[in-house]
């Protein structure tokens, strides 16, 4: 079995799939029904209707708990508070307990908007799927498959402290001082050279053991000699959600890397980019030497408009041929300062090598657009 695969979603009717990453409705089946002990979620929240992909997913689980199979689940307690979710199909089922992290309590904004899998204590997923129906079908999402106890431990300390601060959703005031659990990344394959870093937000709601993701981004940016491709729905130093919050980090290490180091950078953002409030973030950018911005504008099923969907929903980002991070964060304030995201760095130049291909894919496909700092782009249409 590989040690560790992509995968990769795309809307229905579009031609962005890469022919070789299989789908989540193809690898999270394979994970659950390989399941003996334990299986273990983190998810911003659940959601989906009878008759569509997930759904039988959500069977399976039940069916593994059925089994004897611990099964445990995290979910945001503001979403579920708040919109409709699909939680209540697993009450009542022995073997199984969801919890809910009201982070947006803790942090006085932000989400739990994690998205990874643990089977076993060594088969993992991390990425930018959440479990909706439309994560699968309308809505384009990219993770990793890793298969690796060690790994999987990381993982599960996480999972474990966040499982324990569910009971009572009180922020620590402070975290004792304690080396990082991994001193480099774990080599997973030996042939082809591959490590991965587990990643870990908000570090004011994190044990100082665990690597954090702006330390990975700034690394990935700051020490990028040749080009860098950033993947990702939604860009801007400045926060939408808590007003006044502003994150200067990546954002200036960018511009400086093309400005002073003539790093090629290209960033692809989704059209729910183009908001008022972070549009001119992105526009700015575009104006720098070495630096190309374009969005992308994914069509919609004809006059069916699906809410929150039919977006470009990916997370990641690729520095120079060996080096690059695979999340559920956009690059935005909320997602490093106040909300639980978990993402991976990855090191080796043939997985890079695949992420580079899915982003020419998306770069060069009929659905990117140019964007520049003189023409005027329409407001997305996001809800209903």
């Amino acid at each position: 079995m590989k040690k560790y695969e992509f995968v990769e979603n795309i809307p229905i009717e579009t031609t962005l799939k890469h022919p070789k990453i299989r789908r989540a409705q193809e690898v999270w089946p394979d994970m659950i029904k390989h399941a003996k002990k334990t299986i273990d979620i983190c998810q911003f929240y659940i959601s989906s209707p009878k008759g569509e992909d997930l759904y039988p997913i959500f069977g399976m689980i039940i069916d593994a708990a059925r089994k004897g199979i611990r099964v445990r689940m995290i979910n945001d307690a503001m979403y579920h508070n708040n919109y409709p979710t699909n939680v209540n199909f697993f009450e009542n089922i022995g073997n199984m307990e969801v919890r809910f992290l009201d982070v947006t309590k803790m942090m006085g904004g932000g989400v739990m908007h994690a998205k990874y899998i643990i089977i076993d204590g060594t088969d993992c997923f991390v990425g930018s799927h959440n479990f909706d129906w439309k994560s699968l079908k309308h809505s384009q999402n990219l993770g990793i498959r890793i298969i690796n106890k060690q790994f999987a431990d990381i993982l599960t300390k996480l999972f474990e402290y966040d499982w324990e601060l569910c009971k009572t959703n009180i922020r620590p005031q402070s975290f004792a001082e304690e080396p990082k659990y991994l001193k480099k990344p774990i080599l997973i394959d030996e042939t082809d050279k591959v490590s991965v870093l587990p990643v870990v937000s908000p570090a004011a709601l994190t044990p100082k053991g665990f690597h954090t993701e702006l330390e990975i981004v700034m690394d990935l940016i700051e020490n990028a000699k040749e080009e860098i491709l950033i993947h990702i729905m939604e860009y801007s130093p400045n926060s939408q959600y808590s007003p006044g919050l502003y994150l200067r980090d990546y954002d200036a290490a960018i511009r400086e890397a093309a400005a002073s180091k003539n790093v090629k950078v290209r960033l692809l953002v989704s059209h729910w980019a183009l908001k008022k409030g972070s549009l001119p973030y992105v526009q700015s950018l575009s104006v720098l030497p070495n630096i190309e911005v374009r969005y992308m504008d994914i069509p919609t099923l004809g006059a069916n408009f699906v809410p929150f969907s039919r977006v470009h929903h990916v997370k990641y980002m690729v520095a120079d041929y060996d080096k690059s991070w695979i999340t559920s964060s956009n690059l935005e304030p909320d997602y490093f300062l106040n909300s639980r995201n978990v993402g991976v760095g990855i090191y080796g130049k043939k997985p890079i090598k695949t992420l580079r291909e899915v982003f020419e894919i998306n770069w060069s496909s009929e659905y990117a657009r140019l964007i520049t700092a003189k023409d005027n782009y329409p407001t997305p249409r996001i809800e209903a």
